[in-house]
């Protein structure tokens, strides 16, 4: 119990912070789905963010370094230091995108394929598990109220002046 507890009484009932910290317990269970990921990683034996590159590019095929680095929610350097590791070992190549000239886009070599492919089916694999255990319906309601919690935060947060 901390001082203002003791002193004071429950000063956390007093202040106006939210809905019995709800968005708090969502976003704690986020990172445990994050961190459940990194467990997966390890179980096949790589990195979490390899698995995450790894399984972007077999199923996206081409994509650029910020797009994983928003989906894994992975910092930009990480990314990019694996992408150099990996384009030196021919796992990946990389090109010019043609949007934008200041993007590359990396893409798996026949080698990468080879490599990348069988995790990420593994991954995938898992995941259909998950979704299979939690039923269709459940998921997309999930995905719905996820992407309205984004949109409405989204909306809010570009009239918000702090």
């Amino acid at each position: 119990m901390t001082s203002a507890n003791t002193q004071g009484g429950d000063n956390a009932k007093n202040h106006d912070c939210g809905d019995d910290d709800k968005i708090g317990e969502m976003m704690a269970s986020v990172s445990r789905i994050e961190s459940l990921y990194g467990e997966l990683a390890k179980k096949l034996d790589i990195t979490y963010p390899q698995m995450a590159i790894y399984h972007s590019l077999t199923i996206m095929q081409a994509c650029n370094q910020q797009k994983i680095c928003q989906q894994w929610l992975l910092p930009k350097q990480t990314v990019h230091n694996y992408c150099k590791e990996f384009v030196a070992q021919g796992l990946i190549s990389e090109q010019t995108d043609a949007q934008d000239k200041r993007k590359k886009i990396i893409i798996l070599t026949k080698k990468g394929e080879t490599i990348a492919v069988p995790i990420a089916q593994k991954v995938a694999q898992l995941e259909r598990q998950i979704i299979s255990k939690m039923g269709d319906d459940t998921v997309v309601m999930w995905l719905k109220i996820t992407k309205m919690y984004e949109q409405n935060f989204a909306q809010i947060l570009a009239d918000f002046d702090g």
